[in-house]
Parts: C-alpha cells; sequence; structure tokens
C-alpha cells in the first residue's frame, strides 16, 4: 500500500447558528455550578487543615 502524499487543510471560518451557541453557553453555565461547590468545598477543607496545622505549630512554639 503507497503512502499518499499529506494534504494541509486551513479552516476559514465555521458556521454555527446563534441559537447553538446559546444553548451551549447555558449548558456551560449550568455545568459550572456543581464544579464551583465542589471546589469551594475542596479548598475549605484544605483551608481548615492547614490552619489546625498552624494553630499546633503555634501552640509548639510558645510553650
Amino acid at each position: 500500500m503507497a503512502s499518499e502524499p499529506k494534504q494541509r487543510v486551513v479552516i476559514t471560518g465555521i458556521d454555527v447558528p446563534f441559537f447553538d451557541w446559546v444553548v451551549l453557553l447555558i449548558k456551560l453555565a449550568i455545568a459550572s455550578i456543581p464544579a464551583t461547590l465542589i471546589l469551594t468545598a475542596v479548598f475549605l477543607v484544605v483551608g481548615v487543615v492547614l490552619s489546625m496545622f498552624g494553630a499546633g505549630l503555634g501552640a509548639l512554639l510558645t510553650n
């Protein structure tokens, strides 16, 4: 099987209807809500752990 020469393709534009963009962006906004809640919970747990570590380290250094 002979290899064919590679052809370059240049895309100059994409024709997407406006309503499809609106639907996509609404879905994106709705999907970002649970992601934000999950990230907030993770950062809260990390912050609590780090503050407990800092408080324990401070108690060790003052005694």
